[in-house]
């Protein structure tokens, strides 16, 4: 995905390619990366909740299919 196919609101998965995905919603756009707060639990164990707000590369992310 491009930066410039984001719009804030969209959902979205992002992760490494051959790692582990997680469902989100962009908060905020900026020039290098989105802000995104995720939908489910990410990491070994639940290590971050739900909500939590990460910075994601636009590289790492596709457009949700739901």
């Amino acid at each position: 995905m491009l930066a410039k196919d984001a719009k804030i609101g969209m959902k979205i998965v992002f992760g490494r390619p051959n790692g582990e995905k997680t469902t989100g919603r962009i908060i905020k756009i900026n020039q290098k990366s989105l802000k995104v707060e995720t939908f489910e639990s990410r990491g070994s164990n639940g290590r971050a909740p739900a909500a939590t707000v990460w910075r994601v590369a636009p590289s790492l992310c596709s457009p949700c299919n739901d």
